[in-house]
């Protein structure tokens, strides 16, 4: 076994650390052929979301955290990332039981390593898990384990399974519907605003401005500004660096319904559900007094607007 894991040194994956698929699946086969085991297929939930609201480097950062958890949960190294949010880990020589305590460890160890990031803090693990004999065909225990995984993501993620004979007929399986909307509230378990790209935005700024029209639920849009003293003119890292410290106050100030992107290099646009202008100086004072206590010595000051849909619709 030593000489397929020693010929797949040079096929590591890049970014989380550990075998690239054509590896990975040759060293996994072979060691299939060689003793029964357990065949697991984790799937990182919610990457996409990650790579859409804090870019692809905090993506890197969660597949590099699954890289190092993976092989810390395995002797032999048997583990690989197929792609994308996708990584497979072979153990051999263990029961049912055993199995389930080795993926429980994976997801344990898994929360406990991204616990300090707050970027990657939306992660977390579905598998599906398939019990094979020695020399089991790996293209049948593979498709097996993809259709457990399925059922796992379509049942609110965030957990594991064991294939059944039932996934075969994977489009009819029932979907348990109170896991699948605690999967839904969880998935998305972050503080501050719901931070979106400025397309999404735009669709639930008409979403909301809807439901104001139909309901009488008022919303108020702001713009939130950094802008320079006359005569300075500061750098582009100083500029991102005070637009990073406005996102995170932002994000920590206003509640989980309202919703932020940012607009241009220097503005954000965020929307408050329900508030009313008191309201609104109450919520933009906190905001700019968590930037002020983020940044140390502050080169682009903060100003708002309000813009208030109603008023705007009733002028145009």
């Amino acid at each position: 076994m030593d000489i397929y894991i020693s010929a797949a040194i040079s096929d590591t994956d890049t970014i989380s650390g550990i075998m690239n698929r054509r590896a990975g699946e040759m060293v996994i086969s072979h060691a299939m052929q060689q003793a029964p085991g357990c065949f697991i297929f984790f799937d990182v939930d919610n990457l996409k979301k990650i790579n859409d609201y804090h870019g692809h480097e905090a993506g890197d950062r969660i597949l590099h955290i699954m890289g190092d958890t993976l092989k810390a949960n395995s002797e032999e190294h048997l583990c690989c990332r197929l792609g994308g949010d996708e990584f497979l880990m072979f153990v051999k020589n263990v029961s049912e039981k055993e199995a389930v305590e080795k993926v429980e460890k994976v997801i344990s160890d898994f929360n406990y390593n991204k616990k300090d990031d707050a970027e990657v803090a939306i992660a977390s693990l579905s598998a599906g898990m398939v019990m094979c004999e020695r020399a089991d065909d790996y293209d049948d225990v593979y498709n097996k384990a993809d259709k457990a995984l399925y059922y796992v993501k379509q049942n609110g993620k965030s957990g594991y399974d064991f294939y059944n004979s039932a996934y075969d007929s994977i489009g009819s399986i029932h979907v348990d519907v109170e896991k699948l909307i605690d999967g839904i509230r969880t998935s998305g378990s972050y503080s501050g605003a719901m931070s979106v790209d400025y397309r999404q935005f735009t669709k639930l700024y008409e979403y909301i401005a809807h439901l104001e029209h139909r309901f009488s639920y008022s919303f108020k849009m702001i713009v939130i500004s950094l802008e320079t003293p006359t005569g300075e003119n500061p750098g582009s890292e100083e500029l991102e660096q005070s637009m990073y410290c406005m996102e995170q106050a932002i994000r920590k100030m206003i509640r989980e319904v309202d919703v932020l992107t940012r607009y241009s290099n220097r503005q954000f646009l965020v929307m408050l559900l329900g508030v009313t202008g008191n309201g609104i100086r109450i919520v933009v004072n906190r905001i700019f007094d968590g930037y002020y206590q983020m940044k140390e010595n502050i080169v682009f000051e903060p100003s708002y607007i309000v813009a208030d849909p109603k008023n705007i619709s009733s002028n145009t």
